[in-house]
Protein backbone atom coordinates (compact mmCIF):
# COMPACT_ATOMS: atom_id res chain seq x y z
CA UNK A 1 0.00 0.00 0.00
CA UNK A 2 2.43 2.47 0.74
CA UNK A 3 4.74 1.55 -2.30
CA UNK A 4 1.28 2.26 -4.35
CA UNK A 5 0.72 5.61 -2.71
CA UNK A 6 4.41 6.45 -3.67
CA UNK A 7 3.53 5.42 -7.34
CA UNK A 8 0.21 6.66 -7.58
CA UNK A 9 -0.27 9.34 -5.15
CA UNK A 10 -3.42 10.85 -7.08
CA UNK A 11 -4.74 7.58 -7.01
CA UNK A 12 -8.33 7.10 -4.83
CA UNK A 13 -8.24 4.20 -4.16
CA UNK A 14 -4.52 3.76 -2.99
CA UNK A 15 -5.39 6.58 -0.88
CA UNK A 16 -8.11 4.89 0.46
CA UNK A 17 -6.25 1.63 0.87
CA UNK A 18 -3.64 3.55 3.20
CA UNK A 19 -6.31 5.61 5.10
CA UNK A 20 -8.00 2.32 5.66
CA UNK A 21 -4.35 0.35 7.33
CA UNK A 22 -3.88 3.50 8.79
CA UNK A 23 -6.77 3.52 10.71
CA UNK A 24 -6.13 0.03 11.26
CA UNK A 25 -2.65 0.87 12.82
CA UNK A 26 -4.05 3.78 14.87
CA UNK A 27 -6.93 1.12 16.28
CA UNK A 28 -4.34 -1.68 16.99
CA UNK A 29 -1.97 1.47 19.14
CA UNK A 30 -5.15 2.40 20.94
CA UNK A 31 -6.09 -1.45 21.94
CA UNK A 32 -2.49 -2.00 22.82
CA UNK A 33 -2.72 1.15 25.00
CA UNK A 34 -6.23 0.13 26.10
CA UNK A 35 -4.60 -3.46 27.16
CA UNK A 36 -1.65 -2.07 28.71
CA UNK A 37 -3.37 -0.02 31.33
CA UNK A 38 -5.14 -2.80 33.39
CA UNK A 39 -1.87 -4.49 33.02
CA UNK A 40 0.32 -1.38 34.38
CA UNK A 41 -2.94 -0.80 37.08
CA UNK A 42 -2.59 -5.15 38.03
CA UNK A 43 1.22 -4.30 38.10
CA UNK A 44 1.23 -1.29 40.56
CA UNK A 45 -1.82 -3.10 42.58
CA UNK A 46 0.15 -6.19 42.81
CA UNK A 47 3.15 -3.92 44.22
CA UNK A 48 1.05 -2.36 46.66
CA UNK A 49 -0.17 -5.72 47.76
CA UNK A 50 2.90 -6.60 48.46
CA UNK A 51 3.88 -4.47 50.36
CA UNK A 52 0.91 -4.50 52.37
CA UNK A 53 1.41 -8.32 52.75
CA UNK A 54 5.36 -7.29 53.87
CA UNK A 55 4.20 -5.58 56.27
CA UNK A 56 1.43 -7.65 57.89
CA UNK A 57 3.92 -10.49 57.45
CA UNK A 58 6.24 -8.61 59.72
CA UNK A 59 3.70 -7.89 62.35
CA UNK A 60 2.52 -11.47 62.53
CA UNK A 61 6.35 -12.33 62.89
CA UNK A 62 6.71 -9.76 65.66
CA UNK A 63 3.91 -11.16 67.38
CA UNK A 64 5.06 -14.51 67.14
CA UNK A 65 8.63 -13.54 68.28
CA UNK A 66 7.28 -11.48 71.21
CA UNK A 67 5.26 -14.55 72.26
CA UNK A 68 8.28 -16.91 71.73
CA UNK A 69 9.86 -14.87 74.40
CA UNK A 70 7.28 -14.75 76.61
CA UNK A 71 6.91 -18.52 76.54
CA UNK A 72 10.38 -18.93 77.11
CA UNK A 73 10.69 -16.49 80.02
CA UNK A 74 7.85 -18.19 81.69
CA UNK A 75 9.51 -21.53 81.15
CA UNK A 76 13.33 -20.53 82.39
CA UNK A 77 11.42 -18.90 85.51
CA UNK A 78 9.36 -21.83 86.03
CA UNK A 79 12.68 -24.14 85.96
CA UNK A 80 14.57 -21.48 88.07
CA UNK A 81 11.54 -21.55 90.62
CA UNK A 82 11.71 -25.59 90.74
CA UNK A 83 15.30 -25.92 91.00
CA UNK A 84 14.87 -23.59 93.92
CA UNK A 85 12.28 -25.45 95.62
CA UNK A 86 14.00 -28.59 94.80
CA UNK A 87 17.45 -27.16 96.55
CA UNK A 88 14.99 -25.58 99.28
CA UNK A 89 13.41 -29.12 100.18
CA UNK A 90 16.92 -30.91 99.84
CA UNK A 91 18.08 -28.45 102.35
CA UNK A 92 15.29 -28.75 104.35
CA UNK A 93 15.74 -32.52 104.28
CA UNK A 94 19.75 -32.01 104.93
CA UNK A 95 18.93 -30.29 107.87
CA UNK A 96 16.20 -32.65 109.68
CA UNK A 97 18.80 -35.64 108.98
CA UNK A 98 21.84 -33.67 111.14
CA UNK A 99 19.09 -32.82 113.61
CA UNK A 100 18.22 -36.56 113.88
CA UNK A 101 22.18 -37.29 114.22
CA UNK A 102 22.09 -34.43 116.58
CA UNK A 103 19.18 -35.94 118.62
CA UNK A 104 21.16 -39.29 118.83
CA UNK A 105 24.30 -37.61 120.25
CA UNK A 106 22.16 -35.76 122.54
CA UNK A 107 21.39 -38.81 124.13
CA UNK A 108 24.93 -40.20 124.32
CA UNK A 109 26.02 -37.07 126.09
CA UNK A 110 22.60 -37.70 128.37
CA UNK A 111 23.82 -40.99 128.98
CA UNK A 112 27.61 -39.73 129.57
CA UNK A 113 25.95 -37.22 132.43
CA UNK A 114 24.50 -40.38 134.30
CA UNK A 115 28.02 -42.12 134.16
CA UNK A 116 29.91 -39.68 135.48
CA UNK A 117 27.56 -38.85 138.53
CA UNK A 118 27.83 -42.47 139.80
CA UNK A 119 31.59 -42.22 138.95
CA UNK A 120 31.53 -39.33 141.76
CA UNK A 121 29.47 -40.66 143.97
CA UNK A 122 32.22 -43.76 143.88
CA UNK A 123 35.02 -41.37 144.00
CA UNK A 124 37.31 -41.28 146.91
CA UNK A 125 40.60 -39.95 145.19
CA UNK A 126 40.84 -35.88 144.74
CA UNK A 127 42.67 -36.07 141.81
CA UNK A 128 40.39 -37.99 139.60
CA UNK A 129 37.02 -36.55 141.49
CA UNK A 130 38.77 -33.06 140.39
CA UNK A 131 39.06 -34.45 136.68
CA UNK A 132 35.41 -35.98 136.70
CA UNK A 133 33.75 -32.66 137.63
CA UNK A 134 35.59 -31.35 134.69
CA UNK A 135 34.27 -33.94 132.88
CA UNK A 136 30.46 -33.35 133.76
CA UNK A 137 31.09 -29.52 133.40
CA UNK A 138 32.15 -30.50 129.82
CA UNK A 139 29.51 -33.01 129.27
CA UNK A 140 27.25 -30.47 130.53
CA UNK A 141 27.83 -27.72 128.27
CA UNK A 142 28.33 -30.59 125.57
CA UNK A 143 24.42 -31.49 125.73
CA UNK A 144 23.44 -27.56 125.61
CA UNK A 145 25.86 -27.10 122.81
CA UNK A 146 23.71 -30.05 120.36
CA UNK A 147 20.53 -28.26 121.53
CA UNK A 148 21.23 -25.25 120.20
CA UNK A 149 22.59 -27.08 116.55
CA UNK A 150 19.07 -28.71 116.50
CA UNK A 151 17.54 -25.33 117.34
CA UNK A 152 19.15 -23.69 114.50
CA UNK A 153 18.91 -26.34 111.73
CA UNK A 154 15.74 -27.43 112.38
CA UNK A 155 13.83 -24.15 113.89
CA UNK A 156 10.33 -26.08 113.53
CA UNK A 157 11.28 -28.20 116.91
CA UNK A 158 11.93 -25.37 119.13
CA UNK A 159 9.29 -26.32 121.79
CA UNK A 160 11.03 -30.29 121.89
CA UNK A 161 14.29 -28.73 122.43
CA UNK A 162 13.21 -26.22 125.06
CA UNK A 163 11.60 -29.63 126.76
CA UNK A 164 14.77 -31.20 126.22
CA UNK A 165 16.49 -27.93 127.67
CA UNK A 166 14.45 -28.17 130.68
CA UNK A 167 14.88 -31.89 131.67
CA UNK A 168 19.01 -31.57 131.18
CA UNK A 169 18.45 -28.82 133.77
CA UNK A 170 16.71 -31.03 136.28
CA UNK A 171 19.24 -33.89 135.96
CA UNK A 172 22.06 -31.10 136.54
CA UNK A 173 20.10 -30.43 140.17
CA UNK A 174 19.63 -33.72 140.59
CA UNK A 175 23.28 -34.77 140.35
CA UNK A 176 24.54 -32.79 143.41
CA UNK A 177 22.33 -34.66 146.19
CA UNK A 178 23.60 -37.49 145.06
CA UNK A 179 27.48 -36.53 144.50
CA UNK A 180 27.53 -35.03 148.10
CA UNK A 181 26.40 -37.92 149.74
CA UNK A 182 28.57 -39.89 148.18
CA UNK A 183 31.97 -37.46 148.69
CA UNK A 184 30.88 -37.50 152.53
CA UNK A 185 30.56 -41.48 152.41
CA UNK A 186 26.77 -41.25 152.44
CA UNK A 187 25.95 -44.41 150.42
CA UNK A 188 23.11 -45.06 151.37
CA UNK A 189 21.86 -41.04 151.10
CA UNK A 190 23.53 -41.11 147.71
CA UNK A 191 21.29 -43.84 146.58
CA UNK A 192 18.22 -42.72 148.16
CA UNK A 193 19.30 -39.36 146.12
CA UNK A 194 19.57 -41.06 143.08
CA UNK A 195 16.20 -43.06 142.75
CA UNK A 196 13.84 -40.29 144.08
CA UNK A 197 15.54 -37.55 141.88
CA UNK A 198 18.09 -38.24 139.86
CA UNK A 199 16.64 -41.49 137.99
CA UNK A 200 12.87 -39.96 137.30
CA UNK A 201 14.70 -36.69 135.91
CA UNK A 202 16.99 -38.68 134.13
CA UNK A 203 14.01 -40.62 132.63
CA UNK A 204 11.96 -37.89 131.85
CA UNK A 205 15.08 -35.86 129.92
CA UNK A 206 15.89 -39.49 127.59
CA UNK A 207 11.95 -39.31 127.05
CA UNK A 208 12.25 -35.41 125.57
CA UNK A 209 15.45 -36.72 123.68
CA UNK A 210 13.11 -39.79 122.23
CA UNK A 211 10.11 -37.65 121.70
CA UNK A 212 12.33 -35.08 119.60
CA UNK A 213 14.17 -37.55 117.56
CA UNK A 214 10.62 -39.32 116.62
CA UNK A 215 9.28 -36.20 115.66
CA UNK A 216 12.31 -35.43 113.70
CA UNK A 217 12.52 -38.85 112.02
CA UNK A 218 8.28 -38.58 111.24
CA UNK A 219 10.22 -35.60 108.02
CA UNK A 220 12.70 -37.21 106.81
Amino acid sequence: VYIALLAFPHCRIVQVAAGERADRFVSRQQLSAAEEAPRQLNRAWGKTMRLQDLKISIKIMGAIVALALVVACGTAFTAMEMHNIDSAYSDFLERDTQSSLDAAKLREAAMHVSALTYRLTAERDATTEHKLTAELDKADRTVKKIASEIRSLSPQYGNEVDTVLEGHSAVMAATRPVIQAGASGDLDGARKAANTQFEPALKKLTDSIDALSATVHKHI
